[in-house]
């Protein structure tokens, strides 16, 4: 697939929008707990289904979804209704000594087209972010992004059908229209590189069916701490 990328630094949220304002409870919410919980939609029973056997490990709060292999990931066909929505959550990559390696922590599919966020190292220790929409991406270097940390991302399709990612403090921006209007929800599909390991973790994900200003971005970060759902959804 041809990406034509562009090299851009991540802008930093606005200082304004650093207390945060509540966005509500979200209108889906995986917790990734310990068996029988672990793909369990706790507010409206949309389940991922899991393929290649990923595991539970700790997580930023209670358990979490580990994957090991790049043969192993998440989907979920349900869940996005919306003509704008807002896909949040935590993620952890291992540490990779060398070598190009991909991590996807979400990926829209519908069809043939495609929109995801990736997160690409290529061995330097220094880590990207790929916004991909139907295979042109905007490219922002993550300067407070290391390994075996958790972080928190917010990918927004807006109104207008542009794309937001949110990554910790950071925002990118793709200035093109999203044109899939749904539908699969994949995490960890498209990974790619050195196989081994605890490639990556995912913990505490949500979809709101609408479009998070970056003041409610900013309540779910909760400057690193994050804002947690109980069994039931409710923050």
């Amino acid at each position: 697939m041809l990406r034509i990328s562009q090299l851009h630094g991540f802008n930093a949220i606005p200082s304004a929008a650093s207390a945060g304002t509540t966005p509500g409870n979200p209108d889906h919410a995986w917790r990734f707990e310990s068996a029988p919980n672990t793909l369990v939609d706790v507010v409206a029973g949309d389940d991922f289904t899991q393929f290649g056997s990923p595991s539970t490990d700790n997580g930023i709060n209670g358990q979490c979804i580990k994957f090991t292999s790049v043969s192993q990931y998440l989907t979920e066909s349900n869940a996005i209704s919306a003509s704008e929505f807002s896909i949040c959550g935590w993620f952890q990559v291992g540490h990779i000594a060398g070598g190009s390696t991909r991590f996807t922590p979400a990926r829209i599919v519908n069809g043939g087209a495609l929109v995801s966020f990736e997160v690409v190292s290529y061995g330097s220790g220094v880590w990207e972010a790929d916004l991909i929409n139907e295979g042109t991406s905007e490219t922002g270097s993550l300067s407070d992004l290391y390994s075996n940390q958790w972080n928190f991302f917010c990918l927004i399709r807006k109104t207008d059908t542009s794309l937001v990612l949110h990554v910790n403090d950071e925002v990118l921006t793709h200035p093109d229209a999203m044109a899939v209007d749904g539908d699969v929800i994949e995490i960890n599909s498209g990974s790619a590189g050195v196989s081994g390991g605890d490639l990556m973790m995912v913990d505490e994900y949500y979809l709101f069916d609408g479009e998070l200003s970056a003041a409610q971005v900013s309540w779910l970060y909760n400057g690193g701490t994050g804002r947690f759902v109980d069994g039931s959804g409710q923050f």
